[in-house]
């Protein structure tokens, strides 16, 4: 009987000293818990195994014989008072549901993007139409044995909203295997012709690495806009040098701040996630800060990389660039621009009607 298994640091060494006991007794293993606090946990997993099996119980505390509704009330109220909030707010809080109602729900107080839960991803997560004109991100988190991750985006302007179209998670791989695999989804998604180290975006960067700079003077081409990743200067300059794709590297001091800015964004729907990019829906569910609220807490699924790579490009898209052409003044718009600057504000707003006519 592994009792709370939801709450093991590591249930799956807890396993593998317990189940071999249980290869010559043919016993069973029983796995009894309220749901973790995040939903990458193993406990997760196991879950929904034992449901597709039809070996699951699932009960809550509506379920319990040996409690009436006002004893039920009852206990709502005391939670409640206990956090200094109302009845209502307390039965919508993470820990009343995962505590007394079993549901899977990753909780609040330690999730990395708490706005970004299941019944908001509904929102969010669907296909969107590009717009004529728009500028392309990539975004890049390194890793080995976390992994790489990676995002491909683009700024929608009119819309004011961030388009995350794809994405890459790559364990274990090398950094010729991410550059290959970098350059074929953004051929296929921005028709990019060449990679020469150019990054049109870098003209409006401050402080460009030297390791950027001698390619400044190339023309740049126009996708994708601008790359970002964590600062390795020694991996980025690798990448540059003998692959011809130039990232640039923020900032990443306040991390805490950064994570609030993407989650502010996400609840007021400014980000828009296309149903292919399946982790990052799952690491934005899943992923909690540890204890010490500065990384996240390491998984078997990962390390939130693409959390990472999603609060790198929130961080540094040029939200107020307008990527339409300028359209050529006639001489019409520029006697209407000299007439506004010496006529009364009336006159403007009759001369402008007409224009409008």
């Amino acid at each position: 009987m592994l009792d709370e298994s939801g709450f093991y640091q590591d249930l799956e060494r807890v396993e593998a000293a317990l189940l071999p006991q249980l290869t010559t007794t043919q016993g069973k293993a029983l796995y009894l818990s309220t749901p973790p606090e995040s939903l990458a946990h193993p406990f997760a997993a196991r879950y929904r195994a034992a449901q597709a099996n039809g070996r699951a119980e699932h009960e809550t505390l509506e379920d319990n014989p040996r409690l009436t509704a006002l004893q039920r009330h009852a206990i709502l109220r005391q939670y409640a008072e206990s956090r200094g909030i109302s009845p209502e707010d307390a039965a919508r809080s993470t820990f009343w549901r995962r505590e007394y109602l079993a549901e899977f729900v990753t909780e609040e107080s330690k999730a990395a993007v708490p706005g970004y839960t299941v019944e908001h991803s509904a929102k969010v997560l669907k296909e969107w139409e590009r717009p004529q004109y728009r500028d392309h991100y990539t975004s890049l988190d390194i890793g080995y044995r976390d992994g790489h991750g990676v995002l491909f985006a683009y700024w929608d302007f009119r819309a004011a909203k961030l388009i995350v179209e794809d994405e890459l998670v790559l364990r274990g791989k090398t950094t010729d295997e991410l550059c290959t695999a970098v350059k074929q989804k953004e051929v296929a998604l921005y028709g990019v012709e060449k990679f020469d180290g150019t990054l049109v975006g870098a003209k409006d960067w401050e402080g460009v690495p030297d390791y950027v700079e001698a390619y400044l003077k190339s023309i740049s081409q126009q996708q994708p806009y601008l790359r970002v990743a964590d600062d390795n200067a020694l991996i980025l300059a690798d990448i540059i040098q003998r692959h011809g794709i130039a990232f640039l590297p923020t900032r990443k001091d306040d991390k805490a701040a950064a994570v609030d800015d993407l989650d502010i964004a996400i609840r007021r729907e400014q980000v828009v996630i296309h149903p292919r990019c399946k982790n990052l829906h799952m690491q934005l569910l899943a992923t909690t800060w540890d204890n010490n609220r500065r990384e996240w807490e390491r998984t078997s699924d990962g390390h939130g990389e693409l959390v990472d790579c999603l609060v790198y490009m929130w961080r540094n898209v040029r939200k107020h660039k307008n990527p339409e052409p300028v359209r050529p003044q006639t001489t019409f718009d520029k006697y209407l621009a000299d007439l506004h600057k010496t006529s009364s504000n009336k006159q403007w707003g009759k001369l402008a009607r007409v224009r409008k006519q």
